[in-house]
């Protein structure tokens, strides 16, 4: 079924505390993970970007004003070919990888979907997993 109003999700944004965590998050997903800078701009007076992988990307705003709690998005998923290789990445860069990669099978009803998952929290405190089609 094809929906006329609406062709995708177009990004997922981050509410970083500051500049200076705004600055970490760019850093991290720029430099550690590849993705590139799409749109560098203001809003409200601060410092805020949109960073693109592939066909998606992640928005990220400087002016939350503290550290946010997790809220009702409980994380988002990042494809890759090797979980185990993106998860050393992330370790290797100073985050805290929260779940181990591990292969797990998605017991759909019509035919299982096996992949390969880890889940590590963020520069800014954003639970983010790996996901692995097999």
């Amino acid at each position: 079924m094809t929906n006329e109003l609406v062709s995708g999700i177009h990004h997922t944004c981050l509410k970083c505390k500051d500049v200076e965590h705004f600055n970490k998050a760019v850093n991290f997903y720029k430099n550690i993970l590849g993705f590139t800078v799409y749109k560098d701009f203001d809003f409200n007076g601060s410092p805020a970007a949109m960073l693109k992988c592939g066909d998606s990307i992640l928005e990220l705003f400087s002016d939350a004003g503290e550290i946010l709690p997790t809220g009702i998005i409980q994380h988002f998923a990042l494809q890759t070919k090797d979980t185990d290789a993106l998860a050393k990445a992330v370790k290797d860069a100073g985050c805290e990888v929260t779940l181990a990669p591990q292969d797990v099978t998605i017991e759909d009803k019509t035919a299982d979907y096996p992949v390969r998952i880890a889940f590590f929290t963020g520069p800014v405190g954003e639970t983010i997993e790996i996901f692995q089609e097999k």
